[in-house]
């Protein structure tokens, strides 16, 4: 056969082994007999081994002839070529096609396989390269997410393939002033929402706060006056209604200062004679009664002064020695005694001068500091003692300054709250007292309370019915509430007037 003569006319390696394997392909023609090759025959065998080993198809013509001088090779050589020839190129064409390679089995000959490039990953767009002079033709390309949407996160699974997840929760704006959102081609978008917080109640101030949202603040109405009521109406604000300080004491002048609020000032009893006593009486008013300057005292001259008032004028015992005591008895009159100028003090020089009387020099023990008391010990001299600035005063703040002494500053104690009376107790310190009277206005038909922030609130709000109708209810300012019989459909000493 044709393939074992040329088997024994090749070199053993691979392109022997592909020159066998195209021959067993050409077995169908085992009909072709061969004769013993004569060199012309031999060269053509050579040269179609040629062909096989270059990848080279070459043209039939090319080969015929040498074909026509092979007089011992029978005519069926030629169509052996010739299948040869068409075997080779169908194999060359699918070699060129790198994504659908052949391979030749011994038993079955050619086989064409396509290269199946799936890497099974959902993200891939798999492809072959069919002109690829790789080992692999395959190529990968990367899928593009991309929606367009920003609201979503776009990913792929290599199982699953491309997946957009919804983010839009992610649109939170910490800002409570605002409300945030999340639009597909912007990504999140934050709308300025404080217009929501606004209403037309004029008593409160509306605002947002980034932090807290909406906020509400009552409007402060007071208007610094503390001779008015200070109130607030929805519908228009702040309304200041002016404040009654009649006390109904005939000893009192009632007025209104618009830092303190009312003032109820004592009537000026004073009749410019100090030789009354004058009172004023809440009914009747001023009252000036003659006092009596008997103080029966043998040793003072009584008398009264308009201007001044009772004199008690001393009785004059001086004898013009300044070194008597001189004095008087209420009893016995005056007497003189000798004095003793010894102060047995060792820190003084003591003398007695009948102009001057006794005179006790004092040692200097001056250290000229404020903050120090200097004194003289009459056994051991000079004592200089830290000077104690503590007055006591739990309304004070003590320090000592060398050069000026103790120094006290006054204790603030406003607490800001309209509604107690702020003051310092010199042993307990600040007090805030919310006195029963603080907004007694002296009506009994008015309910008193205080607020801290406006003060006193005075509400017209007591109810004066009995349930009885045979009474006429209403109510006194001074008294309160006052119930009438109603006699024959009358109302007894008739209607009382209004308040």
């Amino acid at each position: 056969m044709l393939v074992q003569m040329i088997a024994a006319i090749l070199p053993s390696d691979v392109l022997t082994k592909k020159l066998l394997a195209l021959m067993t392909a050409l077995a169908p023609l085992n009909h072709v007999s061969l004769v013993p090759v004569a060199p012309p025959a031999l060269s053509l065998v050579m040269t179609i081994m040629h062909v096989l080993m270059m990848n080279v198809i070459m043209k039939v013509d090319v080969l015929i002839p040498q074909l026509n001088a092979m007089t011992t090779i029978t005519v069926p050589l030629i169509l052996v070529y010739l299948k040869v020839d068409a075997t080779m190129k169908s194999m060359n064409a699918n070699i060129k096609n790198a994504c659908n390679p052949v391979t030749c089995v011994p038993t079955s000959g050619c086989e064409y396989t396509e290269v199946d490039c799936d890497d099974y990953n959902a993200c891939t767009e798999d492809s072959c390269n069919t002109e690829s002079n790789e080992y692999d033709p395959c190529e990968y390309k990367q899928v593009e997410c991309d929606d367009g949407n920003e609201c979503t996160d776009d990913s792929c699974c290599p199982i699953a393939g491309c997946i957009y997840t919804d983010i839009s929760y992610k649109c939170v704006d910490p800002d409570k002033c605002t409300e945030a959102h999340c639009d597909e081609k912007e990504g999140c978008v934050y709308k300025d929402t404080s217009d929501r917080c606004y209403d037309e109640d004029k008593c409160y101030l509306f605002a947002c706060n980034p932090e807290v949202g909406c906020t509400y603040e009552p409007v402060i109405c007071d208007d610094y006056d503390a001779c008015t009521d200070d109130t607030c109406e929805a519908h228009e604000g702040c309304v200041h209604t002016k404040v009654e300080c009649d006390d109904y004491n005939a000893c009192t002048d009632d007025s209104c200062d618009s830092l303190i609020g009312c003032v109820h000032t004592k009537v000026e009893c004073d009749d410019y004679d100090a030789c009354t006593d004058d009172d004023c009486d809440h009914q009747t008013g001023c009252t000036n009664i003659r006092v009596d300057c008997e103080d029966y005292n043998a040793c003072t001259d009584d008398d009264c002064d308009s201007t001044v008032g009772c004199t008690h004028t001393r009785v004059d015992c001086d004898d013009y020695d300044a070194c008597t005591r001189d004095c008087c008895d209420v009893e016995t009159g005056c007497q003189h005694d000798k004095i003793s100028c010894d102060d047995y003090n060792a820190c003084t020089q003591d003398d007695c001068y009948p102009e001057s009387g006794c005179s006790h020099t004092p040692i200097e023990c001056d250290d000229y500091n404020a903050c120090t008391k200097d004194r003289c010990c009459t056994l051991r001299g000079c004592i200089y003692e830290q000077v104690n600035c503590c007055d006591l005063n739990a309304c004070t703040a003590d320090s000592c300054y060398p050069e000026t002494g103790c120094y006290y500053e006054d204790v603030v104690c406003d607490d800001y709250n309209a509604c107690t009376n702020d003051y310092c107790d010199p042993f307990e310190g600040c007090k805030h007292v919310t006195p029963d009277c603080l907004c007694d206005d002296n009506n009994a038909c008015t309910e008193d309370k205080c607020d801290p922030y406006i003060g006193c609130i005075n509400s017209w709000t007591v109810n004066c019915d009995d349930n009885d109708d045979a009474t006429h209810d209403y109510c006194e300012k001074a008294v309160g509430c006052l119930h009438k019989p109603i006699v024959d459909g009358e109302v007894e000493g008739g209607y009382p007037p209004l308040n």
